[in-house]
């Protein structure tokens, strides 16, 4: 699949699960790796299921939201991660249908869709209810080395015009992964957070011992916390 042929993420479906539209009270968006589906990250995210929590999960087209190559890293203007993104804020904006806002919805994605909400982290930022960034960084920073993040991580302007001011007003985020996970390297991490507090961000980076490419307990712990306290914000 080539580069220069137009993605088609608008053409597959969103799904919702979980709370029916007037009993929701928070909502939760997840976003699927490669090769899986958005099915596949409801069932993975189950334990996050909540009374009172509306789910939507996007399916990217053909089930990648973005093709690889290796040696190359993505760019923010990539064709491919803008229309991923342009998902996940049509999930917003479904959420918000069912009368949720941002301030009570929470991201999570993995692997691949780990990237994309953290891409869509720093093009919208604003308070969110949440966000779990797991086994992934943000677009740019995947340095091989274990070291001080790199000069285009530090210099990584947000590629959509927004209004200079806009932050993310201290939104909870959970960066985790696993230290033998190979795609993602502490000092990926290291950069990823930086960036994510530079735009107000509250972050926490969590690496879990002897744990590879997956979900760790400990992550579906801190998103149970923070899930549980959405919800709890809704009903004062």
């Amino acid at each position: 699949m080539s580069r220069d042929r137009a993605p088609s993420h608008a053409t597959e479906p969103i799904l919702q699960a979980g709370a029916p539209a007037r009993a929701s009270r928070g909502a939760l968006v997840v976003v699927h790796g490669r090769g899986a589906t958005a099915q596949g990250a409801i069932n993975l995210f189950e334990p996050l299921s909540r009374h009172g929590l509306a789910v939507f999960s996007p399916q990217a087209f053909r089930g990648r939201w973005y093709p690889s190559t290796p040696g190359t890293e993505l760019e923010p203007d990539d064709p491919w991660l803008t229309a991923s993104v342009d998902r996940v804020e049509t999930c917003l904006e479904r959420a918000a249908s069912v009368g949720v806002g941002a301030e009570r919805t929470v991201l999570v994605g993995f692997s691949q869709g780990a990237r994309v909400v953290a891409e869509f982290l720093c093009q919208f930022p604003r308070r969110y209810g949440g966000a779990g960034i797991l086994a992934g960084t943000v677009p740019g920073t995947s340095g091989e080395s274990d070291g001080p993040p790199d000069r285009h991580s530090r210099s990584r302007s947000r590629p959509r015009s927004r209004p200079p001011d806009d932050t993310l007003e201290g939104t909870p985020i959970l960066l985790a992964f696993g230290d033998d996970d190979p795609s993602v390297s502490p000092a990926a991490a290291r950069a990823s957070a930086t960036i994510f507090e530079e735009v107000g961000g509250d972050v926490e980076v969590m690496a879990t011992p002897d744990t590879g490419h997956a979900v760790s307990d400990e992550a579906f712990a801190w998103l149970e916390r923070r899930i549980e306290t959405v919800l709890e914000s809704a009903t004062r």
